[in-house]
């Protein structure tokens, strides 16, 4: 059905720009250059974020940030 389909298409572009964000990244790493794209308090709260996400995963409770 066509909402169906529309959730699966913005689901797709969603995972598709995580994507490209994820291998700017690497490229940066990679290639020794900084990064234009974001902020260091950007880049922080994401890892803030991530490291919540993932004690929260292994301790099945909510972890506030």
């Amino acid at each position: 059905d066509t909402a169906t389909t529309e959730i699966y298409k913005s689901r797709s572009s969603a995972a598709s720009d995580v994507y490209k964000r994820q291998a700017y990244f690497v490229d940066c790493v990679r290639s020794g250059r900084a990064p234009s794209l974001g902020t260091p308090e950007q880049g922080r709260l994401a890892v803030q974020l991530a490291n919540a996400a993932r004690r929260s995963l292994e301790s099945g409770a909510v972890v506030a940030l």
